[in-house]
């Protein structure tokens, strides 16, 4: 049960935490948004811009739309998309430590 006492409520603030964890650690935009998105509930909401499944499918809908479509996060030099390869340009994903490019190959660790 989440501080306010409701299994809702503690759901929504678990999936929240963890998505901020993930974004704090590397793990690209895309790869949330492809776990999170179609997962259904007991209850969906139809909006203008259409059915959202569930808390989990509401909050790939915002990372979507939000941060899939070039923007970025203004903090500085900080943003919620992974930084992009210096060789070809690909976007680098973030695993075991290291920042890698599917496309070329180039790594960088540390």
């Amino acid at each position: 049960i989440g501080k306010s006492g409701r299994s809702v409520t503690a759901k929504a603030e678990a999936i929240g935490r963890l998505v901020s964890l993930a974004l704090r650690s590397g793990v690209a935009v895309e790869d949330i948004v492809g776990q999170l998105k179609g997962i259904g509930g007991e209850n969906p909401v139809f909006q203008k811009k259409g059915l959202l499944l569930s808390i989990p499918d509401a909050v790939s809908w915002v990372l979507e739309n939000r941060y899939m479509q070039g923007q970025t996060v203004a903090d500085g030099n900080r943003s919620l998309t992974n930084p992009t390869c210096p060789d070809c340009g690909a976007i680098l994903v973030f695993e075991e430590g290291c920042h890698i490019c599917k496309s070329c190959g180039f790594t960088k660790c540390g």
